[in-house]
């Protein structure tokens, strides 16, 4: 099957990453008096919109967006009254807690102190689809959540901050890694049913689908391949097929097309390819890029790789 097929069947990106997001943004919550650091916006996320915010004492009310919003409190604490859903609450809200404001929740706030925050939209389209996958059914609610504190949720939202700072340092497909495993654990800790059983992720993957998986990834590299690209290849969703290729590989899928990636380039290295032709070709996102993952593996640049190895110096 072309990967078109695979790649144009994904779950719709996140509404508030199409394009002007953060005009989107300022339409359905009014970030106006904050300083905003940094955003995801015209990285390509497909599920999830960040936004870094350093924001004043405040008071105000939003109307429920159509996506799920995890806030992440980066440092310090803050006296915090919340209404959400209705249901109002007066906390102090410390650094690495998170608050979670459903989709359509109405949301109250007041602040007390200056804080820096994540805010972190999470499509309510991938987290029906990972539903729909652990518990079979995709009428899930995740349920308003606040102080709440989850080590793997808070590093997952650390780990797409640093992602979104640092755009370039791994491929699209571990912020795809990213986004399935947020919503897994949204559905399992912050929904209106009970955990899906560890059964659920028990079993293999069949020898003949690991070997489609492994030959599709092989026979597209140039293209931007996900998770859910090869969970379709092998018939799984992609929550189960991240955990069950990994007991089967011994890495996650983002980091095996990593690894054949920079297994393609080393290769290629040994042909008069330009360097930049090379990182195309084997879907980088250019020279910079590549040389960036091939040293995180190697050590050593492609270009010093190739005049050891050939001795040729061909840029």
């Amino acid at each position: 099957m072309a990967v078109e097929q695979h790649v144009d069947n994904r779950v719709g990106s996140v509404a508030v990453a199409e394009a002007g997001a953060l005009a989107v943004i300022r339409g359905v919550h009014d970030y106006a008096e904050h300083t905003l650091r940094a955003s995801s916006e015209g990285l390509g996320w497909q599920h999830l919109f960040m936004l870094d915010f350093h924001e004043p004492p405040f008071s105000a009310a939003f109307p429920g967006a159509k996506d799920h919003l995890l806030l992440f409190l980066r440092r310090g604490s803050v006296r915090v009254t919340t209404t959400v859903a209705g249901a109002r609450r007066e906390t102090t809200f410390y650094a690495g807690q998170l608050n979670l404001v459903p989709a359509r929740a109405e949301v109250a706030v007041t602040t007390g102190d200056e804080v820096d925050c994540l805010h972190l939209y999470v499509s309510a389209g991938i987290v029906a689809e990972v539903a729909g996958e652990l518990r079979g059914t995709a009428d899930v609610e995740l349920v308003p959540r606040l102080g709440l504190q989850d080590q793997l949720l808070g590093g997952l939202v650390q780990a797409c901050a640093t992602e979104m700072h640092v755009p370039t340092k791994r491929s699209s497909a571990y912020v795809e890694h990213l986004s399935w495993a947020l919503a897994a654990q949204l559905v399992q800790t912050c929904s209106d049913r009970v955990p899906a059983p560890h059964a659920a992720f028990d079993g293999h993957i069949p020898l003949n689908k690991l070997r489609a998986v492994e030959e599709f990834v092989l026979t597209h590299l140039e293209n931007d391949i996900g998770v859910a690209d090869m969970a379709r290849v092998a018939g799984y969703g992609p929550v189960r097929f991240g955990r069950l290729f990994r007991k089967a590989v011994g890495v996650p899928p983002y980091r095996y097309i990593q690894e054949r990636r920079v297994e393609a380039v080393r290769n290629a290295l040994y042909s008069p390819a330009r360097l930049a032709d090379i990182a195309t070709a084997t879907g980088f996102c250019n020279q910079e890029h590549m040389t960036r993952v091939f040293r995180e593996f190697h050590g050593i640049t492609p270009g010093r790789y190739r005049r050891i190895n050939t001795g040729r110096d061909i840029d």
